[in-house]
C-alpha cells in the first residue's frame, strides 16, 4: 500500500499565524490510500518532534500557550497499522493572548512585551484616557525623554516605544491597559552605565540572581509602587547581593551595565 500526503497543513494566513486564542487548530489535505488515522507529532519552540497524539480526520486541535511557537507532522496509518512517511513540518503558529498591565494611580514602571499591532509611541499612550505622563530613559545620551498631557494638548516629543524597552507611565487612576501583537525575542544591547529594559515574553526560570550571572551586568532594580522605592539586585566581585526576585512580563527593570554588550531572554541562566 501506498500514502501520499497532498498540500500539507493549510494554515491561514500564510507562513505564520498569530493566533488570539489558546486553541491552535491544524490542518491538511488527505492522504491517499486506505487511511484509518493520522499520528500526529507535535515540536514546541523548535524542539524535537513528539507523538502528541492521533485523529480520524484531516485536522488537530493543540491547547496552545502564550508566545509558545508550534509546528505539527503527521502520518497516515492504516486499519492494520501499516503507515505511510510522515510529511514535512507545518507553518509555525505563534499564540499570542493580549497582555494586560494594571497601572496604579500615580507612577508605575511597565515594559512592552510585543511588538503592537501599531507602533506605539508617547503620545498614542498618553491619548489613553487617564493616561497623564510618559517617559523613557535615553541610555545613549543618560537622560529621561517625556511627554505629558496639559488639558486637550499633548506637550513633548512623540517617541516610538520598542519591544524589550522599559518606561514610565503616570496614570490618573488605577487602570488596565491592554497591548496585542506579535511576540518577539530581540537581543537587548546593553551600553554602558544605565538602560531601562523589560522582557519581551514570559520566563519564569529568569530571576534578577540568574539574569546577572547570564548577562554579565552589574546591577538588576525595579520599582515597587507598593511602597515607592527601588528594590535592587546588584553583583559584588564573585557574589550577588540583594532579593532574588523574578522578572515578569510587563515589568521595567534599570540595568546598570559596566560595558557594551548584549542579552538574549533566551539564554538559560547560569
Amino acid at each position: 500500500m501506498g500514502f501520499l500526503l497532498l498540500a500539507l497543513l493549510l494554515l491561514a494566513g500564510g507562513e505564520r499565524d498569530y493566533d488570539d486564542d489558546t486553541d491552535v487548530d491544524f490542518v491538511w489535505s488527505p492522504a491517499s490510500g486506505p487511511v484509518y488515522a493520522y499520528k500526529v507529532f507535535l515540536s514546541v519552540d523548535g524542539g524535537g518532534y513528539r507523538l502528541a497524539g492521533a485523529t480520524r480526520t484531516t485536522s488537530y486541535r493543540v491547547r496552545g500557550e502564550d508566545c509558545r511557537i508550534y509546528r505539527i507532522k503527521v502520518q497516515a496509518v492504516d486499519a492494520r497499522g501499516n503507515a505511510g512517511p510522515v510529511s514535512d513540518e507545518s507553518d509555525p503558529v505563534i499564540v499570542v493572548l493580549p497582555v494586560r498591565i494594571d497601572l496604579r494611580k500615580g507612577f508605575n514602571l511597565i515594559g512592552l512585551p510585543l511588538r503592537p499591532e501599531k507602533p506605539l509611541t508617547s503620545h498614542s499612550l498618553l491619548k489613553r484616557e487617564g493616561i497623564e505622563l510618559v517617559s523613557i530613559w535615553d541610555a545613549v545620551r543618560g537622560r529621561w525623554i517625556s511627554a505629558f498631557r496639559e488639558g486637550d494638548d499633548i506637550i513633548g516629543p512623540d517617541f516610538l516605544i520598542e519591544p524589550g524597552d522599559g518606561f514610565f507611565v503616570k496614570a490618573a487612576d488605577a487602570m488596565t491597559i491592554t497591548f496585542k501583537g506579535a511576540p518577539v525575542e530581540p537581543e537587548i544591547e546593553l551600553h554602558k552605565g544605565f538602560n531601562l529594559i523589560s522582557p519581551p515574553k514570559p520566563f519564569p526560570e529568569h530571576t534578577s540572581h540568574s539574569f546577572l550571572r547570564s548577562s554579565g551586568a552589574d546591577q538588576i532594580s525595579w520599582w515597587d509602587r507598593n511602597r515607592g522605592r527601588w528594590i535592587s539586585a546588584l553583583r559584588s566581585g564573585g557574589d550577588i547581593l540583594g532579593p532574588d526576585f523574578p522578572l515578569r512580563i510587563g515589568r521595567g527593570y534599570f540595568i546598570k551595565s559596566s560595558a557594551e554588550m548584549s542579552w538574549s531572554p533566551s539564554k538559560r541562566p547560569a
